[in-house]
């Protein structure tokens, strides 16, 4: 998606964030299924998700607009394996809560 971070990045500033604030609330909003996300990507998204060990999420689902530039990007993924991959991060993300 162009965003211009590495997951190391994340993690430090997380990490650092946390020393200054224990008791913050963290909160991430997380899209699946845009255009060109591989299993690999995936899998790091689930990982990264049980490693952060945030208070709340929010999954969404990326849908083709007309107009907007991802809708015309090469390997779209489907809404079947979308929505299967968002319910796959909702139910990681539960089970590192009870894992606390």
């Amino acid at each position: 998606m162009k965003r211009g971070h590495e997951v190391e990045s994340i993690e430090y500033a997380i990490g650092a964030i946390r020393n200054h604030f224990p008791r913050l609330h963290l909160y991430s909003q997380i899209m699946v299924g845009f255009p060109g996300e591989t299993h690999e990507d995936f899998d790091a998204i689930l990982f990264l998700l049980r490693e952060l060990k945030l208070n709340a999420i929010e999954v969404c689902n990326f849908i083709q607009r007309r107009g907007i530039v991802a809708a015309s990007m090469p390997d779209q993924i489907s809404y079947k394996t979308s929505l299967k991959r968002a319910c796959k991060i909702c139910k990681a993300f539960r089970q590192a809560l009870r894992m606390g």
